[in-house]
């Protein structure tokens, strides 16, 4: 994992990790938690680590609430998790049936996940409904999730090449049409900025959706996490 400051330098954040597939900080940016293969990885702003939770069946996405409760979406049961600071944890939602790799919430404490082809949005008791699109699921793959300070909810559509705002938004265009395959997404708290993991670099967005080539040269970038 690199981190990065908005001026482009960066540092070493975390290495040896085993199949990695998510990733978020806490709201002070002094807690990074880490999807590993079957575990979350829970690093301090020392760099130190530990095992938050160990056992999971395919852990993917990760969010935390407004009580710095962490959510966890695992792909290989359908099934989401809601863990304490201590690690223990209580079933959320089951029955997802599609991958679940991105989540976030609203200002409300809704959850929403991004589910191969739709976005389901979770009460604070786990009830479920389809946010995007309003119906049947899309031909587009969404993966990212990410609000801005309005509450407009951003989606980045992998095989379509765009990331769309939904809530009044419109569609924020690619730096080009070539290499552009966003995954994660991440919104500045100011709004000033969008950032972008599409593969093989990290694009990063301003509020008219022009847009730059931010880091480059990753074997695979596809998860972002932002500190506030």
């Amino acid at each position: 994992i690199t981190a990065y400051h908005p001026d482009g330098s960066s540092r070493l954040a975390a290495s040896g990790l085993v199949g990695p597939t998510g990733m978020v900080l806490d709201c002070a940016g002094r807690l990074l938690y880490v999807a590993v293969t079957g575990s979350i990885l829970k690093y301090d702003a020392a760099g130190n680590s530990s095992v938050l939770v160990n056992g999971l069946n395919g852990p993917g996405g990760l969010a935390l609430d407004a009580h710095d409760n962490l959510f966890v979406a695992t792909k290989g049961d359908g099934t989401i998790r809601k863990y304490d600071a201590a690690g223990h944890g209580l079933s959320f939602a089951t029955g997802l049936q599609f991958d679940v790799s991105y989540l976030t919430f609203d200002r409300s404490g809704n959850l929403y996940a991004s589910t191969t082809h739709s976005v389901k949005k979770y009460d604070e008791k786990g009830v479920a409904s389809q946010f995007y699109p309003p119906a049947a699921p899309a031909q587009n793959y969404t993966c990212g999730v990410a609000f801005d300070c309005s509450g407009r909810l951003f989606v980045s559509l992998q095989n379509a090449g765009s990331i769309i705002g939904l809530n009044g938004g419109g569609i924020i265009p690619p730096v080009t049409p070539l290499n552009f395959f966003p995954g994660g997404i991440v919104l500045e708290e100011a709004n000033e900025h969008l950032y972008a993991a599409c593969g093989t670099t990290l694009n990063r967005y301003d509020t008219n959706g022009t847009g730059h080539v931010f880091a480059s040269g990753f074997s695979s970038a596809r998860y972002l996490a932002l500190s506030s």
